[in-house]
């Protein structure tokens, strides 16, 4: 006998004796791996409330089956599951809240290397920045809210100013707050567009960055309370450029970098030596430009004396219009109006070529709405 989603009452009274045992296999009540049960077709709502009053770590993988399994699009699921995967990232991370977030330790914790040990606060994170860069209906000015004054969640907070656009926020994160390079150029890779006003801009706003200097920091370490180390963090009015990694940035990426606004801003005192490499690149790239310029203004120019030469031909070709040339298309007379030679010699009547011209394009357009 196949349980019906109108028996999910009794359902809901006898699965917590599945779930106190085993989460895992208690999910499966709700998620109809058991063909005995019609799970597709019960309330979500009534289960979502049921497992996040008497069992929360059900909750998860709930949510996750009915978003990725059965592709449930309604945001108040997707944003439940941030909120799930948020609530529990912060009390997993509670114990290590005092040290900085560049910390080696806490960006292991960050990591989406699958060579590290896979605990569940290493999963999870890993889950939530998936989830954070690739999903369509969650609110991310709602969710920023809810981690925009967690430090410890620096990674997830450069995400969302993705999302956002606000590749400023998102690179000052990186590039101070995590010292994490890398990621940093990572952001700017997913975001690149050169023919977009603000993401074409992101390598030259990662530039800047670094030689207007991130904050520098001092820590003081003091004596360990328990279990926890406890760090204090002084941020200094004066900030130093980071001139080595923003010439790896420009010798990397001079093509997508204004290359001599870049090189205004670099400080006066900086070697030449130090920047040596850096040019050879900016000289490759312009080089490569001038070459498909070069390319370009060939083609173009090829092209322009094909057109003189058939224009000549034309020229030189009389057409002549009597009484007996008709339109091929309307087969009347051509007469004095104005006219248009086809291919192969055919005439047809201006008007007669523009409305045709019309009705293919109308077919056109039907086909690409219905395609």
């Amino acid at each position: 006998m196949k349980l019906k989603s109108e028996q999910l009452s009794l359902i809901l009274e006898f699965s917590p004796i599945v779930l106190a045992e085993d989460i895992e296999l208690g999910v499966k009540i709700f998620t109809g791996i058991d063909s005995s049960v019609d799970a597709k077709n019960f309330d979500r709502d009534s289960v979502l409330q049921f497992l996040k009053r008497q069992f929360p770590a059900a909750v998860i993988p709930y949510l996750e089956h009915i978003i990725y399994e059965w592709e449930d699009k309604r945001p108040k699921f997707h944003e439940e599951l941030v909120l799930q995967y948020i609530t529990r990232i912060k009390s997993l991370l509670s114990q290590f809240v005092k040290l900085p977030v560049n910390n080696q330790f806490m960006r292991s914790l960050s990591s989406n290397d699958e060579n590290i040990d896979n605990n569940e606060l290493v999963i999870l994170r890993r889950k939530l920045r998936a989830f954070l860069e690739t999903d369509k209906y969650y609110t991310v000015k709602d969710t920023l809210k809810l981690i925009e004054k967690d430090e410890v969640l620096a990674d997830e907070q450069a995400i969302l100013y993705g999302r956002l656009g606000q590749h400023k926020e998102a690179l000052s994160i990186y590039t101070n707050k995590l010292v994490d390079f890398a990621a940093a150029e990572r952001h700017c890779l997913i975001y690149y567009n050169e023919n977009d006003l603000n993401n074409s801009q992101i390598f030259y706003n990662l530039f800047c960055s670094y030689v207007s200097g991130g904050d520098e920091i001092n820590r003081k370490k003091s004596k360990e309370n328990g279990e926890k180390q406890i760090v204090s963090v002084e941020h200094s009015p004066q900030k130093r450029p980071n001139i080595t990694e923003a010439l790896k940035l420009l010798r990397r990426h001079a093509n997508k970098i204004n290359i001599v606004k870049a090189f205004a801003l670099i400080p006066s005192e900086t070697p030449l030596l130090r920047i040596d490499i850096a040019l050879k690149a900016v000289f490759e790239t312009l080089c490569t430009r001038l070459t498909m310029v070069n390319l370009l203004m060939a083609l173009t120019q090829i092209a322009i004396n094909r057109t003189e030469i058939n224009f000549k031909l034309l020229k030189q070709q009389r057409i002549n219009i009597n009484e007996s040339v008709v339109c091929f298309m309307c087969k009347k007379r051509i007469m004095e109006s104005a006219f248009v030679r086809h291919r192969f010699d055919s005439i047809s009547h201006f008007f007669c070529h523009r409305q045709n011209i019309e009705r293919i394009q109308k077919k056109i357009n039907a086909f690409n709405e219905h395609s």
